[in-house]
């Protein structure tokens, strides 16, 4: 598996991880999440539970089942996607990418049948040929609380540092 797959794996773990944080610490509920990811392969294979997946992948995709649900991810064309405009920098005169940059993309005000659809087809061939065989096999797994307890973390106050800062400190000590 190439090092772009993989860092595209690795961002919905991320995404997986701030989803259950974010969900924990507001304390409320919601009646939709949805995760975006312009990765058709990372996206099948989330949603792959026959495919044989490496060590590596086997894994992410694990903690990715275990903190989201597989109807919660969604596909976002690469020219609709914020994270590409932050990724690949902006010039101060580019208003459309400064507003999709800060807004989002404009389907997001509208209902979800308008929104655009995703490709006809994830193609199984070539995600199976990206994440290569291996004797791993993913077992789809049902839990009630498939997070641990988040460990009591002293953080030194510090006047002004976002809420971002501090939440990223505990994940990375937990």
């Amino acid at each position: 598996l190439g090092s772009i797959p993989r860092l595209e794996l690795c961002a919905a773990k991320l995404a997986a991880t701030w989803r259950d944080i974010l969900l924990r610490e507001s304390g409320e509920t919601y009646d939709d999440i949805i995760l975006f990811s312009d990765s058709q392969t990372v996206l099948g294979g989330i949603g792959d539970w026959k495919q044989k997946f490496k060590t590596y992948e086997h894994f992410r995709l694990k903690k990715i089942r275990l903190l989201s649900k597989v109807h919660e991810w969604k596909y976002i064309r690469t020219d609709l996607n914020p994270a590409d405009v932050a990724s690949k920098g902006l010039h101060a005169n580019e208003t459309e990418k400064w507003n999709l940059y800060l807004y989002g993309p404009s389907f997001l005000s509208q209902d979800e049948q308008n929104w655009p659809k995703p490709p006809e087809e994830t193609n199984s061939a070539a995600i199976k040929s990206v994440y290569a065989s291996a004797n791993v096999y993913p077992i789809q797994l049902t839990c009630q609380n498939a997070t641990m307890e988040e460990p009591e973390i002293e953080l030194e106050p510090q006047s002004g540092s976002a809420w971002a800062i501090n939440i990223t400190k505990k994940i990375s000590v937990w």
